[in-house]
């Protein structure tokens, strides 16, 4: 709707501009510099002979000549008429859109300022994740290589001297083993006994090569490998700054050096960028006597202003003074003698200002040419 907006009221500024600003361009013209017509008088009228005509024909001649002309300063003055209603409808019309567009820009920008906030809101919480993870991180691989240390400890090789003592595994295993081979030999040893004190040497010895000690080990379950700390990619939200880039017209207010209550004060800077800024000139005057020489210099103003580079300005049919920022064209100078005629397109490199792309020269002391720089 706010696009839909823009592109009505551009159409009726645009018309108001090309019907209304440019002084009431009554004049058709195929150039469109508003070269008038000149209304030329018969060449061979060189007055009323009366010694060769009568008061009566030199009126009826006279009359005749007047009569054109009357038409046509008449059919003048209704198209001057037709005109000058038709751009009061279309600057009551723009005053309307312009209002309309203004405050839809309001809901835009509050939309934009909504979103700026809801940015900076998704970038925090992206910084506080990203120092989240990375504490978790730290806390996780600083447990784990405490834990694997002490599981080591226990499963691992004993350390000197911890025989018999400790959480050595290790230890408890051989105690094990030895004592199953104790209990076994002793079994063999009653098993294969003979009368007298004497063992079949033979049996005892196959008996003792049968004891085995595997189903005594102990499995141990190995390290688990270390997870993957990965801390994620939390970029700056880039925000809504630069969401809406189209031109637009707005009213010009007044300021004041010495303001009324509720009236706008001046600005020390002008809202030029840097770029296209200087000071306003300064004027001095300087009177000189014959003992002193008194110098007396006066400032014209403290405020910027920015002539190569900025927005045009123009006025309604009603006198509403107004800015524009965006494509257009509007004369710089008009007179009969001269007409300079500038276009205005978005500067690329600061959207909120109107760069001046070409403009024409013409006018009655270009002799009927016009020059244009484009």
């Amino acid at each position: 709707k706010y696009a839909q907006c823009l592109d009505a009221r551009d159409v009726l500024v645009r018309h108001n501009n090309t019907i209304c600003c440019q002084e009431f361009a009554v004049c058709s013209s195929p150039t469109g510099y508003g070269d008038c017509e000149t209304v030329k008088l018969e060449s061979g009228f060189a007055g009323c002979d009366y010694k060769e005509q009568s008061g009566e024909e030199c009126f009826a001649q006279a009359k005749a000549m007047i009569s054109p002309l009357q038409g046509y300063f008449s059919n003048q003055d209704k198209k001057y008429e037709a005109l000058r209603f038709e751009c009061a409808k279309f600057t009551a019309a723009t005053k309307a859109k312009v209002a309309e567009c203004q405050y839809l820009q309001e809901a835009v920008n509050s939309k934009v300022a909504e979103a700026n906030e809801l940015a900076e809101e998704i970038t925090n919480s992206g910084k506080a994740t990203v120092q989240s993870c990375t504490e978790a991180c730290q806390e996780y691989q600083a447990c784990r290589t405490k834990t694997v240390h002490q599981y080591m400890k226990v499963v691992g090789p004993c350390e000197a001297g911890a025989y018999g003592g400790g959480d050595c595994v290790k230890n408890r295993e051989t105690d094990r083993k030895n004592e199953w081979d104790a209990t076994q030999i002793i079994k063999c040893m009653l098993t294969h006994y003979c009368e007298g004190g004497n063992f079949k040497d033979d049996l005892l010895e196959q008996c003792k090569a049968t004891i085995d000690t595997y189903h005594l080990n102990i499995q141990y379950p190995k390290v688990p490998e270390e997870l993957p700390c990965e801390i994620p990619d939390c970029p700056a939200c880039p925000g809504c700054d630069e969401c809406v880039d189209r031109p637009y017209y707005q009213y010009e207010v007044p300021c004041y050096a010495n303001p009324l209550p509720d009236a706008p004060v001046c600005m020390e800077d002008g809202e030029c960028p840097e770029w296209c800024t200087e000071d306003r000139p300064t004027t001095t005057t300087t009177t000189t006597t014959t003992t002193t020489t008194t110098t007396t210099t006066t400032t014209t103003g403290a405020r910027k202003t920015c002539l190569a580079w900025g927005d045009p300005h123009f006025e309604s049919f009603d006198g509403q003074k107004m800015n524009y920022y965006g494509v257009g064209e509007f004369w710089l100078v008009r007179s009969h003698m001269l007409s300079v005629q500038g276009k205005y397109e978005i500067n690329p490199k600061w959207p909120k200002a109107s760069i001046m792309t070409g403009f024409a020269v013409g006018g009655a002391a270009l002799q009927g040419h016009r020059i244009v720089f484009d």
